[in-house]
């Protein structure tokens, strides 16, 4: 399941599932836009793939969120039955002590573990003792009987449908970014649109084509998300990523700093050997037609 539920991009658990209507692949909706920004083909089966083609899986989303939930359980039940399992094995090797008054030796526990007496393990929820082979079952029970109660102490709730699919939050529209031929416009253009969509316009043009089209990415992924962000956290979220992408300065290759990078005018070499040329091919015309002489 924890496989299944794994973007195939950035190795994570799914966030904001979108699929392929093509093939059916499914990744983070983040993760395939970005990857279309520069490639035009799904990442898995190479299938041609265009944003249009691409749909929400609310479904999925709820998936992720509930097995989040039930993994933090299993885990802390898991890890409870272990410390129960060591007590128990630390309790019958002190009792299984050598007796030197009456010059018997007692046999190891663990030499007898076929014969050794069932252990009875402490249930995470309740704290009462069951036998190893009961654990499971009465787990499910218990925790099923405290959430019909409404402890809410004792488990956390995943997300309901509810809240995935129909609950509308109260959150103010942003301006919708629309996808631009960035050669086609003027640096003080671009400057005009990124102020209107309300995020940075500083830097040079580079810098701001690089910010708006990871902003188109990120304002899609959030309308895809189940939980969308404000336009105050998808701003911080973006700068962010400016930092640590576009601020960060290209590191410089130390194999390369004593490298000559003058260009080369192969037009300039030409003129200025043409001379060199010409005697160069009359001394092999020369060196041809000799033996005919």
């Amino acid at each position: 399941m924890d496989t299944l539920l794994r973007c195939p991009i950035c190795h994570e658990l799914l966030d904001s599932a979108v699929g392929n209507q093509v093939c059916g692949h499914v990744f983070c909706s983040l993760c395939i836009r970005r990857y279309l920004t520069s490639t035009k083909t799904c990442p898995i089966c190479f299938e041609g793939l265009e944003d249009r083609q691409l749909s929400k899986y609310g479904l999925i989303d709820g998936l992720v969120a509930s097995f989040k939930v039930a993994r933090g359980e299993i885990y802390r039940a898991l890890e409870s039955h272990s410390k129960a399992v060591e007590k128990k094995y630390i309790k019958e090797i002190g009792e299984e002590i050598c007796d030197i008054d009456s010059g018997k030796v007692a046999k190891s526990g663990l030499l007898l573990a076929g014969k050794r007496k069932e252990i009875n393990v402490e249930c995470p929820n309740c704290s009462e003792y069951f036998m190893e082979r009961e654990i499971n079952s009465h787990l499910d029970a218990c925790l099923s009987y405290k959430a019909e109660k409404g402890d809410s102490k004792t488990i956390e709730t995943a997300p309901s449908l509810n809240d995935i699919f129909g609950k509308k939050r109260m959150i103010k529209k942003m301006p919708k970014p629309n996808k631009l031929v960035y050669s086609m416009l003027s640096e003080s253009k671009l400057r005009k649109i990124c102020k209107e969509l309300g995020i940075p316009s500083n830097g040079s043009k580079q810098q701001m084509e690089a910010r708006h089209s990871e902003w188109i990415n990120r304002y899609l992924a959030n309308e895809d998300s189940s939980a969308p962000k404000p336009h105050s956290k998808l701003l911080n979220d973006l700068n962010k990523w400016e930092h640590a992408v576009i601020s960060k300065p290209p590191q410089k290759n130390p194999l390369m700093e004593n490298a000559n990078t003058d260009t080369f005018d192969a037009k300039e070499y030409y003129k200025s050997s043409l001379l060199i040329f010409l005697i160069s091919s009359i001394k092999c015309a020369q060196l041809i037609y000799m033996p005919f002489l």
